[in-house]
């Protein structure tokens, strides 16, 4: 049977997946299984945010059960759960083409390696994923990740080439991205008219990441919660009273971060677990 949730306002989850819902390393996901399922049960929508192709999704996707829309390649397009993911509902920013014709003008001005430049075994070793799943990384549509393999200095003329070409640089986890004028919070707004549309009531926003690339996205929700890493420092979001930090970290922090949802929804009178720090580093 399904929990209905209380109708004073419908939440929305957008999350980032490597470091937040998976773990950094392993990418286990068990920590979540209970909340996401609570999740499903009250209706909430789960809408993936992440870095990661099209292509890798379709078997995670399958065997999380996820049905919710999803967000790939760090805003670059959104699909629905019905359609194929040849075809996103929505497009942000320029193809994966582009982004490579650019990337070949300034090769012999900076040092740096792409997954196009990669073999599968080189983007396996760099990702920790197997081999089949690396494959599906070096699918891309709408971005090029990269390895950064020339000095820091030369990292500002990078931007202003890149940006000469109508592109920008977003720095992840694991690696530099490059990709259109576009972010993670890109298709929120998109996403985010769409659903109160179909629900015709206001739409409760809540964001979970780890990452630089997350920062976008976690700035524009109602509420974010900012997931610890054991890979890398948490990102430095100064003035933002709607951004939390969890205690836990990864998949546990998620869960701990969502616990404190599902009680504020099913009671909305008390507000998020205070157990979830309210400060932010710097």
């Amino acid at each position: 049977m399904t929990i209905e949730p209380s109708r004073k306002r419908r939440l929305l989850i957008y999350t980032d997946l490597d470091g937040t819902l998976l773990d950094h390393d392993s990418y286990d996901t068990s920590a979540t299984a209970s909340l996401r399922q609570q999740l499903k049960q009250l209706g909430v929508p789960v809408v993936w945010n992440t870095s990661k192709t099209a292509a890798e999704l379709e078997s995670l996707r399958l065997s999380l059960e996820h049905t919710d829309p999803y967000i790939v390649e760090n805003g670059a397009a959104l699909y629905f759960p019905d359609e194929s993911t040849q075809q996103p509902k929505m497009t942000f920013g320029p193809g994966h083409d582009h982004i490579m014709t650019c990337l070949e003008g300034v090769r012999r001005q900076f040092r740096f390696k792409g997954f196009h430049d990669m073999s599968v075994a080189e983007v396996a070793a760099a990702t920790g994923l197997d081999e089949g799943d690396a494959a599906l990384a070096k699918q891309r549509q709408f971005s090029e990740p990269l390895t950064w393999q020339d000095s820091p200095g030369k990292m500002s003329d990078f931007l202003a080439a890149m940006a000469d070409c109508g592109l920008h640089v977003l720095r992840g986890g694991r690696f530099v991205h490059i990709l259109g004028e576009f972010n993670k919070a890109t298709p929120m707004a998109w996403l985010n008219d769409y659903y109160a549309t179909q629900w015709d009531a206001t739409v409760d926003t809540v964001a979970l990441g780890d990452s630089q690339n997350d920062i976008a996205m976690l700035q524009a929700a109602d509420r974010a919660y900012l997931i610890r890493s054991p890979a890398h420092v948490t990102p430095q979001i100064n003035g933002q009273a709607n951004i939390r930090i969890a205690k836990g970290y990864g998949p546990e922090g998620w869960a701990e971060a969502m616990a404190a949802e599902v009680d504020a929804l099913m009671t909305p009178q008390t507000p998020p677990d205070d157990a979830i720090k309210t400060s932010l580093p710097g």
